[in-house]
């Protein structure tokens, strides 16, 4: 089976490098399955968004859009369940 590649926008990196050390290391684990699965059961595509996906963990919330001709996963954002959809 084919893996997909992890990539960052510079933006969700530092959000990621922001958040405390409990938390990355879930988001580290949860990123690390996507590889495998880009659609697990509680992924959600966000309304008027041009296939943003969204997965939870805990009140924090992964952004992402499958590039698929190249098997890339581009993780948009990462933050805080309340601040997320901001700015989007």
């Amino acid at each position: 089976m084919l893996e997909y590649k992890i990539e960052f926008l510079k933006k969700a990196e530092k959000e990621l490098s922001k958040l405390p050390f409990n938390i990355q290391k879930q988001i580290a684990n949860r990123l690390e399955s996507l590889k495998s699965n880009p659609f697990p059961s509680d992924v959600k595509q966000l309304k008027n968004s041009n296939g943003i996906l969204r997965i939870r963990i805990n009140d924090y919330r992964i952004l992402y859009r499958l590039e698929n001709d190249v098997l890339v996963i581009l993780i948009i954002k990462i933050a805080h369940r309340s601040k997320v959809y901001r700015d989007l």
